[in-house]
């Protein structure tokens, strides 16, 4: 790939800009809460290099493009720069690949193209994203930081004396559910690190700058991502965290608990957790196996943890949820039998990425490009069979709000499906009902007092 040709990537683009409204449109549909914080960080006036944790594939770039606004240029992984289609589309919407090792050693050298392009992309006082861990992960946890940030960004400031007063502004990125549509994306930006504070330090020794730069970047991202560092308790610290954040903090009286308050508790929560894992590594023993035990009794009762998420609801609420579900079916009926064409190509597809964190952006980059070809078939070979350009329009318009109606009423279904086990648990099995509360109570005496 000509990079030298890519002049779009020094200027705003409009095509870009164009582009970019329906995409965010459909993110602010696919995902079911937006939440940015510290957005007064970005720096307006110098050139700045985003440092994001990395969670969700290509989510990720398009989560910090929605929340900062910018037309930033993204470097990628290379491998999937191979097809030559996903390659011209790729480099259209700004994305240049990065060569790693596992891309073969031979590869390294194209790098530098890469590298230059992005230095003339901050030469133009423009913005550049690189993850720094260099690779994604399925848990909430950091990896490991490479030095391609700290490279480039002194490499930037070298080649001009330390002029272009460089940021690097790390961001974290939150998601309450990595696979699924309809989660909560959590944006959090920290404040911007001045490259040319490690002037002296680099001069001196660059190789100690590098690991600084990168040691600075990650102290602000294990703040402002979520960061269970403990392999052997992972899971155990991870769903209390998840289960036990909201009820405590209702219990200290919090009437309203926006994402904001929650996620600043789940880290205070985390943090305490693994505090004790230094200094009480015997409580810490049982306390995970109490965790283990809550989960191990709701998995043989078919309840999810997330249920505890839940508002409470009683007999009469979950009867009105299921009239609900029983009025709307039609709707739902609807919206499968019209977009089952597009819900059969996206398990297929799903079924060839053995990575799950692809499945996310496998959904989204398909609702965005396949499914409105897929409607536009059918619209036409409506009007082909009938001959009404206007019922052939209707129909056109009903295929995507009958399809996103039809995901919001598998989403109300799922979680009134919990109630009823939960009722059917009190009315025909009270005994593992009571012991589920009675260890759940025990957790909750656990942390309450650990975090009074």
């Amino acid at each position: 790939m000509n990079l030298k040709k890519k002049r779009h990537l020094f200027r705003n683009s409009w095509k870009w800009w164009l582009l970019s409204q329906y995409v965010f449109f459909l993110m602010r549909l696919f995902y079911r809460k937006i939440v940015v914080e510290g957005k007064e960080n970005i720096p307006t006036q110098q050139p700045l290099i985003f440092a994001p944790n990395h969670q969700n594939a290509l989510m990720d770039p398009l989560v910090v493009l929605y929340a900062s606004g910018l037309q930033t240029v993204f470097l990628a992984r290379a491998d999937i720069f191979r097809v030559k289609l996903l390659r011209d589309l790729f480099s259209w919407m700004k994305i240049i690949p990065v060569y790693r090792i596992r891309d073969g050693k031979e590869n390294l050298g194209n790098n530098d193209a890469s590298f230059n392009i992005a230095v003339e992309v901050l030469e133009n006082k423009r913005s550049v994203g690189i993850f720094p861990e260099a690779a994604h992960s399925g848990q909430r946890r950091l990896l490991p930081l490479k030095k391609g940030i700290p490279r480039l960004a002194f490499l930037a400031e070298e080649k001009n004396q330390f002029s272009l007063d460089l940021r690097v502004l790390p961001a974290g990125i939150y998601y309450s559910n990595y696979e699924n549509m309809r989660a909560i994306v959590h944006v959090r930006f920290g404040k911007p690190i001045t490259v040319k504070d490690f002037e002296d330090s680099y001069f001196e020794n660059p190789q100690k700058s590098l690991l600084l730069l990168r040691d600075a970047i990650g102290e602000q991202l294990t703040e402002l991502s979520m960061d269970i560092r403990d392999p052997e308790y992972y899971d155990s610290i991870y769903c209390a965290a998840e289960i036990f954040a909201a009820p405590l903090l209702k219990d200290r009286g919090e009437k309203r608990i926006n994402q904001q308050k929650r996620f600043q508790f789940q880290k205070e929560l985390i943090g305490a957790l693994e505090h004790d894992l230094e200094d009480k590594p015997e409580g810490m023993k049982d306390f995970r196996l109490k965790v283990q035990h809550l989960l191990e009794l709701l998995k043989a009762s078919s309840l999810k943890w997330e249920f505890f998420q839940l508002p409470p609801k009683n007999v009469s609420g979950v009867l009105a949820s299921l009239v609900w579900l029983l009025i709307t079916f039609p709707v739902f009926l609807y919206g499968l039998v019209n977009n089952i064409l597009f819900y059969g190509s996206v398990k297929m597809l799903l079924r060839k990425f053995k990575d799950r964190q692809f499945h996310s952006s496998v959904k989204f980059v398909l609702g965005l490009a396949v499914c409105p070809l897929f409607h536009l078939l059918q619209a036409l070979l409506v009007w082909a069979v009938f001959g009404s350009f206007l019922w052939s329009l209707a129909y056109l318009i009903s295929l995507p709000l009958s399809a996103f109606a039809a995901r919001i009423w598998v989403g109300y279904f799922r979680k009134t499906w919990q109630y009823v086990r939960l009722l059917r648990l009190k009315w025909f099995s009270p005994v593992k009902l009571t012991k589920i509360k009675l260890v759940y109570g025990e957790i909750f005496e656990v942390l309450k007092d650990r975090m009074a």
